[in-house]
């Protein structure tokens, strides 16, 4: 058990799991659109069959019997597809302007950094998504950007121009700079 004197250190993020109702058309929109690397798969599974299917049965619960995952790179942070068969995957905002799921628990989008997260933006239109926000700046006069869009699964896809630490800690200056008491 850690006590309160001791510094816990951060455990990197490996990978993020998605839910998507075609894995192939996935597997193909995310290296084509945003450049990620297939790893592994698609593995198909049975819940209960053999190691894998153990290991899914296990992990997945009792309703999950048959689906098929990749992983693919997303430079050095992994995207892990699922594709449920049984039971049959829903996609998530289907209808027209569905509200996000935000007053649930859970992931509800991941980030990727593109420097011209307009250029991105729009390619994931014109590739069957949608921009769901306008492109902003993070702070007025700082140059970090940021865009909600949605791959064509129903996944929202967060854009930010920088690295989170660099517009995190930034953005932090910025506020402990106008928090100082004025002489």
């Amino acid at each position: 058990m850690t006590t309160a004197s001791e510094k816990v250190q951060p455990r990197p993020i490996t990978h993020v799991g998605v839910t998507v109702t075609d894995i192939e058309a996935s597997i193909d929109w995310y290296r084509r659109v945003l450049g990620f690397q297939l790893l592994h798969g698609p593995v198909d599974y049975t819940a209960g069959q053999g190691h894998f299917g153990r290991l899914v049965a296990d992990m997945l619960g009792p309703k999950v019997v048959r689906g098929r995952i990749a992983m693919l790179d997303a430079g050095g942070v992994g995207l892990e597809l699922f594709e449920f068969s049984e039971p049959k995957a829903d996609r998530r905002g289907a209808e027209e302007n569905q509200e996000f799921y935000l007053h649930k628990t859970g992931t509800f989008h991941f980030c990727v950094i593109d420097p011209d997260v307009e250029g991105l933006a729009r390619r994931i239109v014109e590739s069957g998504g949608k921009q769901r926000s306008a492109v902003w700046e993070f702070a007025p006069g700082v140059g970090f950007y940021v865009c909600y869009c949605e791959d064509p699964f129903g996944n929202i896809v967060e854009i930010y121009s920088h690295s989170t630490p660099q517009i995190w800690s930034t953005l932090a200056q910025i506020a402990k700079q106008s928090d100082e008491p004025k002489s």
